[in-house]
Formats: C-alpha cells, sequence, structure tokens
C-alpha cells in the first residue's frame, strides 16, 4: 500500500486488534501519495491517529478525509486536531465527520 502509486479511494472499515498489523498497515498508509479520499469508518487508538498525522503531513494529494460512525470524546477530538495540523502543505478540501457521536 506504502508503493502504490494507483490508489486514490481508500475506505478503512475495520482494523485488526492484532497491534503489529495494523502498525505495519498505518506505516504504508503514511507513505502513500496517490490517496486522494479516505474515509475511516472504524475507531482509531492514539498511536493510529499518531500516524494520520503523518500521512496527513506526506501527503499532498488527499483531497477529502471523512470518519464515519466515529466515537469522538475529548481526547480523541484533540488526536484528531493534532493529526490535522499536520496537514499544512496538503489540498485537503473537505473534513467530515459522518453519524458520529460527539461527546465531552
Amino acid at each position: 500500500i506504502g508503493r502504490s502509486e494507483a490508489i486514490d479511494v481508500l475506505e478503512v472499515q475495520y482494523l485488526s486488534e492484532e497491534g503489529e498489523q495494523v502498525d505495519a498497515f498505518m506505516r504504508g498508509i503514511t507513505c502513500n501519495q496517490s490517496i486522494q479520499d479516505l474515509s475511516i469508518k472504524t475507531d482509531l487508538g492514539d498511536q493510529e491517529l499518531e500516524n494520520l498525522g503523518y500521512f496527513l503531513g506526506k501527503n499532498t494529494a488527499l483531497a477529502h478525509l471523512r470518519f464515519v460512525d466515529f466515537h469522538v470524546d475529548t481526547e480523541c477530538g484533540h488526536n484528531i486536531a493534532m493529526a490535522l495540523e499536520q496537514c499544512r502543505n496538503s489540498s485537503l478540501s473537505s473534513f467530515h465527520l459522518d453519524n458520529s457521536n460527539v461527546s465531552d
């Protein structure tokens, strides 16, 4: 996934509880430069959100980012904001929290 130049749209519906598999997948996403539309339909932990920040900082093609059916508490909201702060040089034009539960 990290070397692919053909992935325009990526939808993550499930991530294994197996830490090594999740880490390898997130490292692959971080290296990808072709993803333009990313939808995340599973809750992410702190480390995954940190890796998402690295991805946002490196990927200049991303235009659309969606979190769907996502539980966002105060800490998660902070981590999402920190990840979004990394995308200063991206072409991100839309961010959505669809059907997400936002709480404090």
